[in-house]
């Protein structure tokens, strides 16, 4: 697929060519507020990210309800004017509705034109747009999570790290192809080098989580109401004084996370804000933040003082949060003469149940092995794969340059493997590349 330029308006079905009780057709371009204002849909509102109730032209003599969406660029998905129109989905009556769009003005989306152009406005980067096309091919709840981490984070990840490391290496051995016979250019050494391609490979055959495809870390959150003792937890799980511990309800914010070992299965671990009433707008935000780390962890442990009795909420709100990978840790025991607690029936959401005192230590050995279980239990499931090919092609690479002699050799599988660890958005982008990329999206996405 060859992108075309950004300055047309495209339309597509966003939603599945069946029938339904609603459709979405999608525009984006500098048009869009135009054509469908043209189809009835209009007047846009004079507000960004407003919807309007309006009754669509089918033909001249028969109108159907809709719903239209406006998002006025670039606050938009694609960063363009984008209108979504809701309609009873009927594939007939979206069918005769691309057409009048069409006839209007509007080009047919190509596949993946939305999030291509997304990626070209600047408003994801390659890293969520590999996760959009994993949200869009899972087809299990531990890939989804996984596909929604990747799009909801711009964090650097492992192979933009290896990728740098080539690059220095790469400018390094050019630097001696090229300027050898300048006296103030030091070029790197056969065994710097040696060391640095060393370096290099241990990365990127490191394994990275315990699936078969190695991809991500899986994450484990902990979660609960305030001052249930999740940070003393988190922090005697990683053996440091991490997480900011006080009795005082609401102390923990923002979303924390640090990587350990749990019994052999590398992870990371997620302390959160409690979940519950929240007085004011920062606490909400905190509790949002939580909730929304919880929805993609791949373990959840929801934590209770084992001396505190349970009220039917938090059950309610413990089980759903779970979702059968949960392990209920019950905290602070050290506060009660006998391991016999209280605890709703929540066997259905857990897979183990667990009574600890994160002071005392009691308990913890048997919570890492009971998270190491539900981590292990978790590694059948298929991970994203977006990262899988071009870590082997850049190991290849790098072996290859490891053999070499000649420096111009080595430079040229140096430059192999960073283009194959490149993203989507990497400069300079290659059209070819991005084309494959996008042609497996759906139309309309």
């Amino acid at each position: 697929m060859n992108l075309p330029a950004l300055n047309d308006t495209i339309v597509a079905v966003s939603t599945a060519w069946q029938a339904a009780p609603v459709g979405v057709i999608r525009l984006s371009g500098p048009d869009s507020f135009a054509l469908a204002a043209g189809l009835g849909a209009g007047p846009p509102p004079g507000v960004a990210g407003a919807w309007t109730a309006a009754r669509v032209h089918l033909d001249p003599e028969h109108t159907v309800p809709a719903v239209a969406c406006w998002f006025r660029g670039p606050r938009s998905y694609t960063g363009d004017d984008v209108v979504e129109l809701q309609v009873p989905g009927s594939p007939p009556l979206l069918r005769a509705l691309l057409d009048k769009l069409v006839a209007a003005g509007a080009r047919w989306a190509l596949p993946g034109e939305f999030t291509a152009r997304a990626l070209r406005r600047g408003k994801l980067d390659a890293r969520q747009v590999e996760g959009v096309l994993a949200l869009l091919e899972a087809d299990q709840a531990a890939t989804l999570r996984q596909a929604a981490r990747a799009l909801c984070t711009r964090a650097a990840d492992d192979r933009n790290a290896v990728r740098e490391r080539l690059l220095d290496l790469l400018a390094r051995v050019e630097a001696g192809i090229d300027f050898v016979d300048e006296e103030d250019v030091r070029f790197i050494s056969d065994d710097d080098l040696r060391t640095g391609l060393d370096e290099v490979l241990a990365a990127l055959t490191a394994p990275t989580a315990p699936g078969p495809r190695g991809v991500a870390l899986p994450h484990v959150t902990l979660v609960g109401r305030p001052n249930a003792g999740k940070s003393t937890l988190f922090n005697a799980l990683i053996g440091a004084d991490r997480a900011l511990v006080s009795p005082i309800n609401g102390t923990t914010r923002d979303v924390l996370t640090a990587e350990f070992d749990c019994e052999g299965v590398r992870c990371r671990l997620q302390d959160c804000a409690g979940l519950g009433r929240s007085a004011d707008e920062l606490e909400r935000a905190a509790r949002r933040a939580a909730e929304r780390a919880a929805a993609q962890a791949d373990v959840v442990l929801w934590v209770h003082p084992a001396d505190e009795a349970w009220t039917q909420e938090e059950a309610a709100t413990a089980a759903a949060i779970a979702g059968r990978r949960g392990v209920l840790v019950l905290s602070k025991c050290d506060r009660i003469a006998s391991r016999q607690t209280d605890r709703p029936e929540l066997s259905s959401a857990f897979t183990a149940c667990v009574v600890v005192s994160a002071l005392t230590g009691a308990g913890l050995a048997e919570l890492r092995r009971a998270l190491a279980a539900a981590l292990r239990a978790g590694s059948e499931m298929p991970g994203i794969g977006v990262d899988e090919d071009a870590r082997r092609a850049a190991c290849a690479a790098v072996q290859r340059a490891r053999a070499a002699d000649a420096p111009e050799i080595v430079a040229l599988e140096l430059r192999e493997a960073v283009n194959v660890l490149a993203t989507a958005a990497a400069a300079p982008v290659d059209e070819e590349v991005l084309g494959q990329i996008f042609a497996r999206f759906c139309i309309g996405k």
